[in-house]
């Protein structure tokens, strides 16, 4: 499968938040409202969505390539897992960062996460400051994809 992507704008970050919870989605939101980086946000709310955003399938034909995919393990249609392994086989996506983010505390999903090829994963914490932390870590992350070490 070959698929080109249109040209993002470079001094702003795309980000596909793939989040089933609506409350995850606004403070994911509102989190990144505060951020010192220009983010385009697209959300989808489960499995199928993100594979047909990614694959640029049905209405996401002019979708743009996001510079990062946050992506949560339980998902309804197509799990976090098999939205990852699926990013991971195509060669116009096995690029694109993904930072698991999920309420999953089992140990063996954060190995999964990582053989299946996570850049990142975090546990949602329920607390909110702790989930501002993980938010500004991603933030953090989020900088060295715009501005990459030389």
């Amino acid at each position: 499968m070959t698929m080109d992507f249109p040209q993002a704008d470079t001094d702003t970050l795309e980000i596909l938040v793939v989040e089933d919870n609506p409350v995850d989605i606004h403070m994911m939101r509102q989190a990144i409202l505060t951020w010192e980086i220009k983010i385009n946000l697209r959300v989808a709310r489960h499995g199928e969505e993100a594979l047909n955003y990614l694959f640029r399938r049905g209405d996401y034909a002019e979708a743009v390539k996001p510079h990062l995919v946050i992506l949560d393990l339980n998902l309804p249609r197509k799990n976090g897992r098999e939205v990852l392994a699926e990013i991971r086989k195509v060669p116009a996506t096995s690029d694109i960062p993904v930072i698991v983010l999920t309420t999953s505390d089992a140990e063996s999903d954060a190995r999964i996460s990582f053989e299946l090829g996570a850049s990142l994963f975090y546990r949602k914490p329920e607390d909110l400051d702790a989930f501002l932390d993980v938010m500004a870590s991603i933030q953090d992350f989020c900088r060295t994809l715009l501005n990459p070490p030389s």
